[in-house]
């Protein structure tokens, strides 16, 4: 069995001679392929992960703040409101969140609360 996560980071020709391996394979990825893994003529099963709901939102969010602090001291705070935001606009894609979130504290100018 082959492990592969973040498989969407391989080249198309990377992927597409994994796939021709004969084995059975457990994919991470933030792309659907499986089209691609049915033109390599593999049975494809696919599992959706999710279940990011605002009070996991706020802990996750929380921790990376905290992990990311530089120094002692304020940090920004992201209130419930933008988190219930967040998860109306992106859903349960964590990884859309951080990246929006990382664009907006990017561009803060000052400690402030976040706000979608």
């Amino acid at each position: 069995m082959v492990f592969v996560d973040e498989v969407q980071r391989l080249s198309r020709r990377r992927r597409a001679r994994l796939f021709r391996r004969r084995a059975s394979f457990v994919l991470g990825s933030h792309e659907d392929h499986g089209p691609e893994l049915e033109r390599a003529d593999l049975r494809v099963s696919t599992v959706r992960v999710g279940g990011v709901d605002v009070h996991r939102l706020e802990r996750i969010v929380a921790r990376r703040i905290e992990a990311a602090r530089r120094t002692h001291g304020p940090v920004p705070r992201v209130p419930r409101a933008t988190l219930e935001a967040l998860t109306r606009h992106f859903g349960d894609d964590l990884r859309a969140i951080e990246d929006h979130l990382y664009g907006v504290f990017q561009a803060l100018e000052e400690v402030c609360d976040v706000e979608l």
